[in-house]
């Protein structure tokens, strides 16, 4: 009588618990992946609103807008602006201050002829004299003064409206999140149409281009055109993940 032959191979229940446990381990990597981006969303989102809370307790203290301010340098010291933070220029008094026009702008009738940064470095700096930001900032930005850590490792910077003037001007003070490139040149796709979503929505209106917050098509690099379609469509931020958005936090 021949011996029965010996089985090789896993059993359907062998193979059952093994495709269960991948299914778990699968089920946890996909959860643990959700459970960052929603941390990450409220760490952004309470982040922007934060940033407003200091830019109106500054207004309050000091009757200006920050980087605006004629006489920032009564408050903060006749240079608290270094020329290695690219803005002002060298030599003078009074560096740091701002036209008082009512926004955190670019270079026009301020002070020793500063660059078109000039107002949002002044903006951040004066933030942190006033203890309303960190004092020592963590930024992958060109320039720490100027700029600070935003969201996906972007930097986070102060400015009138739309820095590419998209649209409609609304003559209000931003917060924006971008990219910067090798040479120093802003990107302002730092977001994903998703995490523009879900920031909009915990925050704001849930649109794309209404309200406080708006997540707007992305730029090209160095300040280029814009690309039609990147962030929403016909209203509606895109699903597809691989497209990116600019952002932009009015504080209105």
């Amino acid at each position: 009588m021949t011996a029965p032959k010996q089985q090789i191979g896993f059993t359907l229940i062998e193979l059952s618990i093994v495709l269960v446990i991948i299914g778990l381990i699968v089920g946890g990597i996909m959860t643990g992946k959700v459970l960052i981006q929603q941390a990450e969303i409220r760490v952004a989102a309470s982040q922007l609103q934060k940033m407003e809370t200091a830019y109106r307790t500054f207004q309050t203290k000091y009757n200006c807008i920050i980087g605006d301010c004629l006489n920032a340098t009564d408050f903060f010291g006749m240079n608290y602006i270094v020329v290695s933070a690219g803005c002002p220029p060298s030599g003078g008094a009074g560096n740091g201050n701002g036209n008082g026009d009512g926004l955190t702008d670019n270079s026009s009738g301020l002070i020793n002829n500063g660059t078109w940064t000039c107002e949002p470095v002044q903006a951040a700096k004066s933030l942190q004299l006033s203890n309303l930001l960190p004092t020592s900032l963590t930024t992958p930005c060109a320039s720490a003064p100027t700029y600070f850590k935003g969201i996906n490792d972007s930097c986070a910077y102060f400015f009138k409206d739309d820095l590419y003037l998209q649209g409609t001007p609304i003559n209000t003070n931003s917060i924006t999140w971008a990219k910067f490139s090798t040479g120093g040149q802003l990107h302002s796709s730092a977001l994903s149409p998703m995490q523009a979503r879900l920031i909009d929505e915990k925050i704001d209106d849930g649109k794309p281009a209404t309200g406080k917050f708006r997540g707007l098509d992305a730029s090209l690099p160095s300040g280029g055109g814009i690309v039609a379609n990147s962030c929403f469509t016909t209203g509606i931020y895109n699903t597809n993940e691989d497209n990116t958005c600019r952002s932009l936090y009015y504080f209105k």
